[in-house]
């Protein structure tokens, strides 16, 4: 990780600070944004900014999908992070990224400053908040929490899909409902990942490329011959 971040201020002025939800969701935002600039599908991402959704900062946080939705409200009527959403991707950029890094001639030394103490202090709160949660869900329905897990992951992978071929499916219960079927058959994140990208060599600029969608690809009738499917790209075929 390049740079070095540093909290130029106590977290005790933030005024949400007693909200242990948002605070995790900033450290988590502050330790994933760019720390330089890139370039993503022809689009720049500056230091600062990073391009994720809902469901994915809720997998990286531990979160809901919910809590994440009301955390980034929090954090943007504070002026901690600007967002713009497309069906794609959210754009999240930290207002004041400048303001959390030390000059390099200082990389030597500021470790041991308050400032890092206070980021080591920061980690180490929503982590703590992290290991109480998993012990309050442990009361809870096992159940229920492993639906609350898999749709969140069912999320990711219908982002996955508009990604690799720039479809808008929602998350809405008729794309999760096969998505669902396949994770509760015990299959991986990455095993619906594949089946996307072997369909798309196979059937992309082909007239079957309008049966990409989710009711078709992780129909349980299609899914694990899709998954086991051996595919070649075609001559000259851009794949990504």
């Amino acid at each position: 990780m390049s740079g070095w971040i540093k909290l130029h201020r106590s977290l005790l002025d933030w005024e949400w600070w007693d909200d242990e939800t948002t605070t995790r969701l900033w450290i988590t935002i502050l330790l994933s944004v760019n720390h330089e600039q890139k370039k993503w599908k022809g689009q720049t991402i500056e230091a600062g900014q990073m391009l994720t959704s809902y469901a994915s900062l809720a997998k990286k946080s531990g979160l809901s999908v919910q809590s994440v939705r009301t955390s980034i409200n929090r954090l943007k009527s504070t002026h901690e992070i600007t967002c713009e959403s497309t069906h794609r991707f959210t754009l999240i950029s930290v207002v004041k990224w400048a303001d959390f890094q030390a000059d390099d001639r200082t990389a030597n030394t500021v470790n041991n400053t308050p400032a890092n103490n206070q980021l080591t202090q920061s980690q180490h709160s929503p982590n703590t908040v992290l290991t109480t949660n998993k012990n309050d869900k442990n009361v809870k329905n096992d159940k229920n929490d492993k639906n609350e897990k898999n749709y969140i992951l069912a999320d990711e992978i219908i982002d996955y899909l508009n990604m690799r071929i720039g479809t808008s499916f929602r998350h809405s219960a008729s794309s999760r409902k096969f998505i669902l079927g396949r994770l509760n058959d015990g299959f991986t994140v990455q095993d619906c990942k594949d089946v996307i990208d072997k369909k798309c060599v196979d059937w992309v600029g082909t007239d079957y490329e309008k049966f990409l969608s989710p009711d078709t690809l992780f129909r349980p009738s299609n899914f694990e011959k899709y998954l086991n499917q051996r595919i070649t790209p075609k001559k000259g075929q851009n794949i990504f």
